[in-house]
């Protein structure tokens, strides 16, 4: 069994973040080559927000080049 979670029932957002960098960097992709996040999330209040959070973080340089 495979997740990106410290715990199969508990989000872990640095290996959620880990994730997300790798796949990019799998893709050859940065941040800001990204124009879409679709995104589900665990379906539970603090998975939910842990996932949300570290998306915000890890695209932190896309908002702040938007006008």
């Amino acid at each position: 069994m495979s997740s990106s979670a410290n715990h199969i029932t508990a989000s872990d957002a640095e290996g959620q973040a880990c994730a997300m960098e790798l796949a990019l960097r799998d893709a050859g992709l940065a941040p800001v080559d990204i124009g879409l996040v679709h995104a589900h999330a665990t379906s539970t209040e603090s998975g939910t927000a842990v996932f949300m959070d570290v998306v915000g973080r890890r695209f932190d340089e896309i908002r702040a080049a938007a006008p």
